[in-house]
């Protein structure tokens, strides 16, 4: 596991715990619900972040054709 791949992780799990807590805030989770609760949910939450994975996969792979103009 190299260093983006753990990035990755500690991300998710911060996207994760946060809405959570906004969910509970709002009310749509009691404080006793988690997102992993509910399948749909949970589901949702984890093909979103794969398609971000992927389209962010392809912006850094296509800023590193284009050459330094791209990169930071």
């Amino acid at each position: 596991m190299d260093n983006l791949d753990r990035t990755n992780v500690v991300q998710a799990a911060l996207a994760k715990w946060t809405l959570n807590h906004q969910l509970k805030i709002i009310g749509m989770l009691s404080e006793n619900e988690e997102l992993d609760d509910f399948e749909a949910l949970s589901r949702g939450f984890r093909e979103s972040k794969a398609a971000t994975s992927i389209l962010f996969t392809m912006v850094y792979l296509f800023g590193l054709q284009c050459g330094p103009i791209m990169q930071t």
